[in-house]
């Protein structure tokens, strides 16, 4: 079974697949959050003064760019992708794959390939790297130049790349993983057979791949794990090995093996726990940024940092991790004791005292989860109720709201209130906004919403089905005032992410 693990390609692009529901593609769930340097809690970013955004209207591109709309793409767009700076646009309609510049107002789009089955784009857009019917690959650029640096690619989903594109990665059809080196004619640095299903990760620039290798032997499931580092010239193979989360950046990951769980980095393995049951939820046991991991213990939590373990002796009955912060500083767990079951937040930093932090009383449809500057956000619902309401740090902030669909930006949470209305004349679905516990109503029928900073957003009101198409009216809430901006409108996309997007629904949360 493949993984979006694979799909680490660690370029801050924004690459949409139209098949689906486009919101719910780049929606990113807290859980799984990876921070950026422009995310929720941070000042230092500064949005465009003109909100620019791209939208779809039944997967035809256009774009709103300061009180105007353009249509950008002729015919219905697969994919695309739009560069950091949103001053690039690179998209495949029909099989042809095409490039247009923003900026530039009397540009129009330039056809780059055509028979495109799939492609990657550096940060800038400026390198493009993508794949033919035929399995040939080739490295372009944003005037059709081209050359071939690859052939036989099986898989267009698995395509990697770095930012110069000078290294990328793919699979043949006879499921050899490739690593190439563009810049030195092509040269083959990493060439191994896969015998199984495989998921991918790599560095930024691709000089460290970590591939979990799946299969059967006599009808029992059976796994190894190849790590190639130092550009491919040192292969390390650890087998009937599970990987539990890998961090190609800092060529080092958590496995088990025998049942005994390990940590690795650069070649080098040291033991973590004896009698390690590796779950399905155990990726969701480790901080995203740094190799920092939380197991549980006889006496309670065993703390591994990298190679280090500190056990944390908890006096209750039973504990469930709910999450790891990114950093790997903060936990956040439910615990039963005497006094009965509570949200706990522990500090894991060097130095702190290791004591739990009682929050609030835990319920069974509590769902919890962190924010990148660490508010603890959590929900409550009664038996039967469909809508929630929405805790902070202990403190109720919301009734009656959807907590499965709240973005967080600069102490700010938006979401969706009475989505449920409790009579005919109240308004239903009702965009709010929090700052400081204070709630403002922006506007009601909205069906999504997407928050481009805390003076733009845009919403999609009245969505309903129609001849097997589903679309709505788009409006941008702009300085207090609303604007009407297309009608049929399918989804919103922007390239700039800086809010955490969270998502408190019971089965994302499993």
């Amino acid at each position: 079974m493949k993984s979006s693990e694979k799909r680490i390609k660690t370029l801050p692009l924004l690459i949409v697949s139209l098949s689906a529901i486009a919101v719910a593609v780049v929606t990113i769930i807290l859980l799984l959050f990876t921070n950026a340097g422009d995310t929720a809690g941070s000042s230092g970013y500064i949005m465009p003064a003109k909100p620019r955004f791209i939208y779809s209207k039944n997967n035809v591109l256009y774009m709103y760019d300061d009180g105007t709309s353009e249509r950008m793409s002729e015919d219905i767009c697969d994919k695309y992708t739009l560069t950091t700076d949103s001053n690039r646009l690179i998209y495949i309609s029909k099989g042809d794959l095409w490039y247009r510049d923003i900026e530039n107002k009397d540009d129009k789009p330039h056809k780059i390939a055509t028979d495109v089955t799939a492609y990657n784009v550096n940060s800038d857009g400026s390198k493009i790297v993508y794949i033919k019917e035929n399995g040939d690959i080739f490295k372009g650029t944003t005037d059709g130049k081209a050359e071939k640096v690859g052939e036989n690619c099986s898989d267009s989903d698995e395509l990697f790349i770095n930012d110069n594109a000078d290294r990328i990665g793919y699979f043949t059809n006879d499921r050899s993983f490739i690593l190439a080196d563009v810049s030195q004619g092509n040269e083959i640095i990493v060439n191994e057979l896969i015998s199984g299903d495989s998921t991918v990760s790599c560095s930024d620039n691709l000089s460290v791949i970590i591939i979990r290798e799946f299969y059967y032997i006599d009808g029992e499931p059976a796994n190894n794990i190849y790590i190639y580092s130092d550009n491919g010239k040192t292969k390390n193979v650890i087998e009937n090995a599970e990987i539990v989360r890998a961090y190609p950046e800092k060529n080092s990951m958590y496995y088990t093996k025998d049942g005994t769980l390990y940590y690795y980095e650069k070649g080098e393995s040291a033991k973590i726990q004896d009698n390690y049951s590796y779950e399905y939820y155990s990726f969701d046991l480790c901080a995203t940024d740094v190799p920092v991991m939380v197991a549980y213990s006889e006496k309670g939590f065993l703390i591994a940092k990298q190679g280090k373990t500190e056990e944390i002796t908890l006096n209750a009955s039973s504990s469930i991790v709910r999450k790891v912060s990114d950093d790997g500083n903060t936990l956040i767990f439910t615990a039963s004791t005497d006094g009965g079951s509570k949200i706990y937040r522990l500090d894991l930093s060097d130095g702190s005292d290791k004591t739990p932090v009682a929050i609030d009383d835990d319920m069974g449809e509590t769902r919890i989860t962190l924010t990148s500057d660490k508010k603890v956000v959590y929900s409550k619902t009664e038996y039967g109720s469909p809508m929630r309401n929405i805790y902070i740090d202990g403190k109720l902030i919301s009734e009656n709201a959807d907590s499965d669909n709240i973005t967080y930006l600069d102490g700010s949470f938006y979401y969706i209130k009475n989505t449920y209305g409790k009579d005919e004349e109240e308004p239903t679905s009702v965009l709010t906004i929090n700052q400081d516990g204070k709630e403002t109503a922006v506007k009601d029928d909205v069906s999504r919403y997407f928050v481009l900073d805390k003076d733009n957003i845009t919403m999609i009101c009245g969505m309903k089905n129609k001849d097997d198409f589903r679309g709505g009216t788009l409006y941008l809430y702009k300085d207090g005032k609303i604007v009407k901006i297309d009608e049929e409108v399918t989804s919103i996309e922007t390239a700039v992410k800086r809010y955490d997007k969270i998502d408190l629904d019971y089965y994302s949360m499993q």
